[in-house]
């Protein structure tokens, strides 16, 4: 019943390109931290949203016929058995989205920064200091490498009752 509600909805302002929506964000909050931080929090929860629906999807209705069989109620299959299911795409998702905020949310603060990397950033470029925009590049990867790591071991220890594959 709630995805009948509100998957058509969110769907609907998910498919918007995102920097479509960039002028909308200036507009309504400036070029203000708040602005910029509201636009990635937007651009995340929609592409997690799309993710989680399809985490959803793809628990097999015969893994939650066996629980019903067992006795569980709608709440008890939903808690014990989708949730648990979703997680490792959840986290897979949840990396992905990672790498994906920190260009969002440069993008934000390339256009109207006061002030973050994204100032620094115009105002390499305006005095076109290339080893400038190369060291925050880097910067960049580097923070996106480490909070991927950091979301990876969590996941792994959150999902360690999941069998690992070694390849």
């Amino acid at each position: 019943t709630l995805r009948l509600v509100l998957e058509g909805p969110f769907l609907l302002i998910r498919v918007i390109p995102l920097f479509a929506l960039l002028p909308l964000f200036l507009s309504w909050f400036g070029g203000t931290r708040t602005g910029a931080v509201s636009f990635v929090a937007f651009a995340v929860f929609s592409m997690l949203f799309v993710n989680t629906l399809e985490a959803i999807r793809n628990v097999s209705p015969l893994v939650q016929a066996y629980a019903r069989t067992l006795g569980a109620s709608r709440l008890r299959v939903y808690r014990c058995v989708v949730v648990p299911a979703i997680v490792p795409e959840l986290i897979g998702g949840a990396r992905v989205v990672l790498g994906l905020s920190w260009a969002i949310l440069l993008a934000a603060e390339f256009l109207a920064a006061q002030s973050g990397i994204g100032r620094i950033m115009i105002l390499a470029q305006q005095y076109f200091d290339t080893s400038r925009v190369i060291l925050i590049v880097l910067l960049i990867m580097v923070y996106t490498l480490v909070l991927d790591r950091f979301v990876a071991a969590m996941g792994a220890r959150a999902t360690r009752w999941v069998p690992r594959k070694d390849y």
